[in-house]
């Protein structure tokens, strides 16, 4: 009973993952991008500047976090794969 579905999953996730959804993607992006009017470039050196300034500055009261201690946390957690140093740090 369980084959016949196997296979069929097999098919469409064949159908699904491959061009389709290459193009599905990528158009979705075009088109967001054309909408929102290239923001993405309008915008990439406010982005850049908001990003350096908050990462040099101190954390501000008791109990806040600095935006560099957050990148450097992000950072560590993104290559890690085990569920338990994700856990610690949230």
């Amino acid at each position: 009973m369980s084959e016949p579905i196997q296979h069929l999953n097999a098919v469409l996730n064949g159908y699904v993952w491959g061009c389709p959804m290459i193009v599905l993607l990528m158009g979705t992006g075009l088109l967001l991008t054309v909408l929102t009017g290239f923001v993405q470039v309008r915008r990439l050196g406010f982005a850049l500047r908001e990003l350096q300034g908050k990462i040099t500055q101190r954390g501000g009261g008791v109990g806040s976090v600095s935006p560099s201690s957050i990148l450097a946390a992000g950072c560590s957690c993104s290559c890690c794969t085990r569920a338990s140093c994700r856990t610690r740090l949230a």
